[in-house]
């Protein structure tokens, strides 16, 4: 019998000269009658199959082979075309159900992406109605449903999230750097490319783990983790509710390097910013930007510090030391 014929049978998908086929094929013998009975009765069973592992589909094979009776192969009168029939259609249940399980596998719940452009910032409602808000320049995939297990999505760059709360689906969220799991809770974790890793909790608690060294920690509300140089360091007493900040358009730095602040200029106005050298580029700021603050009025307030001055070329912004005639 023709595999495909027999496949668009058992999916009643048949013509109904295909049809006159099968029955004229099972009318050649009763063995041709009772094998395609019992691939019926297998075909049947595949959503039980979807169910089972493959380990439990060995085993039942194995029960199989053990049933027979080892003096009945000795025996003369042995039927050995019903025997090779019925292997075949053993075969068959078994390759089907491992297909079956396989697809299973491989079928998952819808995966969106979303991609934030420099300059803007996107808010999402998650199906288990957690909230999540992304920063500018950030990559953020989640699936349209979660399973039933856990929640998992994965983030690059920066996102404030609001965790609906659930004790038997831990919420993660995966980086490159770290995994933030909760089972409800509020925090920012900002975890761009290229610059350290932050997790600051609001409310709840969160347990991060680290991904390329072996470091796990739990956060109380107004802690951060910052990871850095293959360690996870906590600094407590923080303000939590300036890392939430840009969720409104506002911008706020608390004794940051000015190549931390440049990037957050960056991803603001979507210009590109060079410092002109490490010293500066490392050096500590205290700025706040409230929103809808042009750019010229961002980099005049760090001007008026007097550490740093700035220069507009046609494709970016230069940062540099000031002389002492340029300090007033």
């Amino acid at each position: 019998m023709n595999e495909d014929l027999l496949i668009k049978y058992l999916n009643k998908n048949c013509s109904p000269a295909e049809l006159n086929l099968i029955i004229e094929w099972t009318n050649q013998s009763a063995n041709n009658k009772k094998w395609l009975f019992d691939m019926e009765k297998a075909w049947s069973t595949k959503t039980f199959l979807r169910y089972t592992d493959k380990q439990k589909i060995d085993s039942a094979y194995k029960k199989f082979l053990v049933s027979i009776k080892p003096n009945t192969l000795n025996t003369k009168h042995f039927n050995w075309t019903f025997a090779f029939q019925m292997a075949a259609s053993i075969i068959l249940i078994l390759f089907l159900g491992v297909d079956i399980l396989n697809r299973t596998k491989e079928i998952e719940p819808t995966s969106n992406t979303i991609e934030v452009p420099a300059g803007q910032r996107v808010a999402v409602t998650l199906s288990d109605q957690t909230k999540v808000w992304i920063n500018a320049e950030s990559k953020f995939t989640y699936p349209s449903t979660f399973s039933k297990q856990n929640r998992n999505v994965f983030l690059e760059g920066e996102a404030f999230f609001k965790v609906a709360h659930n004790k038997k689906k831990p919420f993660t969220v995966h980086t490159d750097r770290i995994n933030v799991k909760v089972l409800g809770t509020v925090f920012n974790l900002n975890a761009y490319p290229n610059v350290k890793t932050a997790v600051t909790l609001n409310e709840g608690k969160v347990e991060i783990s680290a991904n390329h060294f072996e470091s796990k920690l739990i956060l109380a509300p107004n802690q951060q983790a910052v990871c850095l140089d293959h360690e996870l360091h906590v600094r407590k007493n923080v303000n939590s509710s300036l890392a939430r900040l840009w969720v409104d358009g506002e911008l706020a730095y608390l004794d940051e390097p000015l190549n931390v602040i440049a990037k957050g200029l960056e991803r603001q106005f979507s210009v590109a910013i060079v410092i002109e050298n490490e010293s500066l580029a490392n050096k500590l700021f205290t700025c706040r930007f409230k929103p809808g603050i042009t750019l010229h009025h961002a980099l005049n307030l760090l001007k008026t510090t007097r550490e740093m001055n700035y220069e507009l070329h046609d494709n970016y912004i230069k940062f540099y030391k000031p002389t002492k005639n340029q300090v007033k």
